[in-house]
């Protein structure tokens, strides 16, 4: 049998492939946007131990009015690729800020509060941190991507077997059965013989069937050959 479109086991594994695109285009949309929120909340907690890890120095650079020091932390802070920019202002209108791109919106950052070291109630000003989020986008579409073609490989795989077991589940023995009918003589007076493996499915079916319209066949031809 010449493969086309048209057989049944092409239009199986067609409209499987179809469904298993659509099934990972979908998954793959998924991931990313519950690797983008995982991302976002990793951030979150790395970006909160930063902070608490140079706060007390922060305070004092803040409290002291300590550009050297309020230098030395924002540089430490911008060497994570998760921080965009880190601004330092007190409410002596001591203020340091830079950032790793120019024109940064500070607005769209997170203030923490910074308190005096001798007073732990009265706040003294606080440091904005504005996160990376190109970072955190990049790194939510590599593990989409990984994902999504580790499902691919997976799906491809699938198709393979679907292909082999279409074959030879439903094609080769549909194919077999024609090739029988083709074969059997008018007024022979023969059927077809089943397979004991196809005793209970469809294939057995449709192979009795075929052996009562051939029998009913042969006896309207004697019928008629008697009258």
């Amino acid at each position: 049998m010449k493969y086309s479109i048209n057989t049944l086991q092409h239009r199986l594994v067609f409209y499987v492939v179809i469904g298993l695109f659509v099934f990972s285009t979908f998954a793959g949309v998924l991931t990313y946007y519950y690797a983008y929120q995982n991302q976002i909340e990793i951030s979150n907690d790395i970006q909160n131990q930063l902070i608490r890890a140079i706060q007390s120095q922060a305070e004092v650079a803040a409290f002291a009015v300590n550009e050297e020091i309020g230098s030395e932390i924002i540089n430490g802070l911008l060497t994570s690729p998760l921080i965009n920019g880190v601004k330092i202002e007190s409410t002596d209108v001591f203020q340091m800020e830079e950032g790793k791109k120019h024109d940064i919106d500070f607005k769209q950052g997170v203030i923490y509060p910074l308190y005096s070291p001798v007073d732990k109630n009265e706040q003294i000003g606080s440091i904005i941190v504005v996160k990376n989020n190109s970072h955190i986008r990049q790194e939510a579409t590599k593990v989409s991507i990984t994902f999504t073609i580790l499902m691919i490989s997976h799906l491809f795989a699938a198709t393979l077997l679907i292909i082999w077991a279409s074959k030879r589940i439903i094609s080769k023995p549909v194919e077999d059965l024609a090739q029988s009918v083709v074969a059997i003589k008018p007024g022979s007076n023969q059927n077809l013989t089943i397979n004991p493996i196809h005793d209970r499915d469809e294939i057995g079916l449709l192979s009795r069937s075929i052996n009562y319209l051939i029998e009913s066949a042969e006896n309207a031809i004697t019928e008629t050959i008697i009258a």
